[in-house]
């Protein structure tokens, strides 16, 4: 997806296939946040397609990875695109090609769509020799506080924090020596700090919040 979305509290009842009224801030065929924001394309703002499969009964489906789809992950995390999320689109060109999906707010937790993401570390090391930033270190990881310090003989001006989806969650600009970065009000897990020096060069690290 290419523009943000909303979502309401409309739940259409019944086999759901009749819809219902939709709720501020909800998605429609025209609005992409009813009330406050239209699609530029009626139906939804989205490049490309990025993976595909066939859906056909019911059942668990897994969409394959691709390159797009790996690219499409990169650049929400490098903060290249905003991550919006995908859109799953279904042949309209023939009847009864309606397909219902489960939700987040699916009751059953093992129906919920998830995704899930392997990391190359080789190729990650490749990444970021091109343009690192000298001999930085961060620690204490993991951290049980959720503060990291960072050390590197270069000067750290800024600091981009990525949660595991991609999503930028904070900033921070620096000036002194041996800046701390503070993720002890976000939940246990997985981000990624880009660290950027005073001359422009950058690397990516994962930190681990307990």
């Amino acid at each position: 997806m290419t523009t943000d979305w909303g979502e309401g509290a409309s739940n259409s009842p019944g086999e759901e296939g009749g819809g219902t009224a939709a709720i501020a801030p909800d998605t429609t065929w025209i609005d992409a946040i009813l009330g406050s924001t239209l699609w530029t394309s009626p139906g939804g703002d989205f490049a490309g397609i990025s993976t595909s499969t066939s859906i056909a009964g019911p059942g668990t489906y897994v969409f394959p990875t691709s390159p797009q789809l790996v690219a499409d992950v990169q650049n929400w995390l490098d903060g290249v695109n905003p991550n919006f999320g995908w859109v799953v689109l279904g042949n309209e060109g023939v009847t009864a090609s309606a397909k219902r999906f489960a939700s987040r707010e699916n009751l059953t937790v093992a129906n919920r769509p998830t995704l899930s993401i392997t990391y190359d570390n080789a190729l990650l090391s490749v990444t970021d020799v091109s343009q690192q930033v000298s001999e930085l270190v961060i620690y204490p990881n993991p951290s049980d506080s959720g503060i990291f310090t960072i050390q590197s003989q270069s000067q750290i001006n800024q600091v981009e924090v990525f949660d595991i989806l991609g999503s930028k969650i904070t900033t921070k600009q620096f000036s002194s020596e041996n800046p701390s970065i503070d993720l002890s009000r976000f939940s246990s897990g997985i981000y990624f700090l880009k660290i950027r020096d005073n001359i422009g060069k950058f690397i990516t690290k994962r930190v681990i919040r307990k």
